[in-house]
């Protein structure tokens, strides 16, 4: 059967491209599961495996994370053992092994069981010892601090005049980094550069959409209580011109608008249509 890492990078590249997981790709992480559990670094797939254990295993609970609870997720009625075992071996592993990069994987798994796991799933994970969730919670904040781009602070600007008082580049106890928020009203504004974005295809060769790793953000941000908006960068830069990026906030932040409820599924269409990331490609100069 594939390796350990095989897996783990179908199941993670999957899900940053948004792309279902079929049953092939279920059935192979049951499979690593119940050998690993059975096996350990025993186990012919880790000795197959080019990375190490913890590192295949984190990428390919991230995955399952990620992909959430989606149509395909709902169909797998394996998911939750193999979310559970996958997490058990990654506990098991002794901490000091556990590089920068599996712990932003790892807490970014954590808050999906918080927040977005069913009562089934949370019932059957067991909590990260307290040294190791300082340690998942420590690493996400220092991997998360913020380098905004010269766009982003435009926006911010914008958003000032407009009257939207914000702050800027706000850390939320769960340790997510807003570019812009309002902690009181629970609101923000994304400014998503190019990394945001996958290119469609080719029967759609100027239009992009969402990755995975930003919808699963707005996921977890709506589900802990943030209405978020995103602003693409190919729509700010199509607005350029005096009063044209303002005008377009005023109309696309469903907070700004003027006449409030009257314009709500106005509003309301163009926000969703942002969501998923469906927009045309101009410019993606000064966007980060």
């Amino acid at each position: 059967g594939p390796s350990a890492c095989d897996v783990a990078l179908v199941a993670s590249s999957f899900a940053t491209l948004n792309v279902p997981f079929g049953p092939d790709l279920m059935d192979a992480l049951l499979a690593l599961v119940h050998d690993l559990k059975t096996h350990g670094p025993r186990s012919q797939r880790y000795a197959q495996s080019q990375n190490g254990l913890l590192q295949d295993v984190t990428m390919a609970l991230w995955g399952i994370a990620c992909r959430g609870d989606g149509p395909d997720a709902m169909q797998w009625r394996g998911r939750d053992d193999a979310f559970e075992g996958l997490w058990d071996v990654a506990l098991a592993q002794p901490h000091n092994k556990f590089n920068k990069r599996d712990l932003c994987l790892l807490y970014h798994v954590w808050l999906h069981v918080q927040w977005e796991g069913s009562e089934a799933l949370c019932r059957r994970i067991h909590p990260p010892p307290p040294a190791l969730l300082y340690r998942l919670e420590t690493s996400w904040l220092r991997s998360h601090q913020g380098c905004p781009s010269r766009d982003q602070e435009l926006v911010s600007k914008a958003l000032l005049r407009l009257g939207w008082a914000h702050q800027f580049e706000f850390a939320t106890a769960e340790g997510f980094l807003l570019d812009m928020a309002d902690p009181v009203t629970k609101t923000a504004v994304e400014f998503d550069g190019p990394v945001h974005y996958l290119r469609n295809s080719h029967s759609e060769p100027d239009t992009w959409r969402q990755n995975g790793t930003t919808r699963f953000k707005h996921r977890l941000m709506e589900a802990t209580g943030w209405k978020v908006c995103h602003v693409a960068y190919f729509d700010w830069a199509r607005h350029r011109g005096p009063g044209n990026q303002e005008a377009y906030l005023r109309r696309h932040v469903p907070w700004l608008s003027r006449t409030g409820e009257a314009n709500g599924l106005e509003n309301k269409s163009e926000w969703t249509r942002e969501q998923s990331g469906q927009g045309n490609r101009t410019d993606s100069r000064g966007a980060n």
